[in-house]
């Protein structure tokens, strides 16, 4: 069996093995294509494709996470064909995006002469919590042999994590009457969805027809009249409870449950 047989069957079986896999380390693989430049045999480039399986590593920070994958890149006149190992290592993560250092090793297999190489880079994930993700590689290449393979590796392609989880999308806090403030900072939670709040949830000039300070919403008594001091409710008060307000209580003092009349005192009738 040739090189390129047996690159296939190594893939093969690290996918068959590994796809099985589940939970937090999982399998994943990469199909896609790109731009090889080497100095002694593509000095202007050529397109290339390939696969990459692999299997990533993960711990319970991002920082834990290592994913070892095998490449194999094609890529003709000259016939070329790259078999290479490669360590990759998270060290930045925001959002969908995810960028790795990537050190590998392995060989060029030029016209049946193979040559051993190393190569080092940057690779980019865009993966929008789901398991394909848009990959861009891009790493210096360095021949070890005689051959002068050296250059670069540019590749796009869509990778797939078979042991993906999703990450729990955040619910939005809770904003009980709609405004747009969360309830933990809402000084005003019961704001009628028509008005115009600040950034506490108030009501930006609502309102009041009585000129009270007490929104007309808000307002139980909205006819008090102007520079009377009234309560939260927007009513004057009224000490005893009788239903007649401290303002025109002649007997302010009665007892509770007591039968007054228009001037709060107790009904003697």
């Amino acid at each position: 069996m040739n090189l390129r047989g047996r690159a296939a069957c190594i893939l093969t079986g690290i996918v068959l093995s590994t796809s099985v896999c589940a939970g937090a380390d999982h399998p994943s693989v990469t199909m896609g294509s790109g731009a090889l430049f080497l100095s002694d045999i593509y000095p202007s480039g050529t397109v290339f494709g390939g696969a990459k399986v692999g299997y990533w590593i993960d711990g319970k920070d991002p920082r834990d996470k290592l994913g070892l994958e095998l490449a194999a890149l094609s890529a003709q006149n000259p016939d070329l064909f790259m078999l290479r190992a490669d360590a990759l290592y998270p060290f930045y993560e925001k959002s969908a995006w995810r960028l790795f250092v990537s050190v590998g090793l392995g060989g060029f297999s030029v016209e049946s002469d193979f040559d051993p190489v190393a190569a080092a880079g940057l690779v980019a994930f865009y993966q929008p919590n789901r398991p394909l993700a848009l990959r861009m590689d891009a790493r210096p290449v360095r021949g070890l042999g005689q051959e002068e393979h050296n250059g670069w590796e540019l590749g796009l392609s869509l990778h797939y994590d078979f042991g993906y989880k999703h990450k729990p999308v955040p619910k939005p806090p809770a904003d009980a009457d709609g405004d747009g403030v969360p309830d933990a900072r809402d000084r005003c939670p019961d704001t009628p969805l028509q008005f115009e709040v600040d950034r506490f949830g108030c009501p930006i000039n609502p309102p009041d027809g009585d000129k009270d300070k007490v929104p007309d919403y808000l307002d139980k008594c909205p006819g008090t009249e102007a520079g009377m001091e009234v309560g939260p409710d927007g009513c004057a008060p009224d000490s005893d409870q009788d239903g007649v307000p401290d303002y025109r209580d002649k007997c302010p003092n009665n007892p509770p449950g007591l039968r007054v009349d228009a001037n709060g005192c107790v009904k003697t009738y």
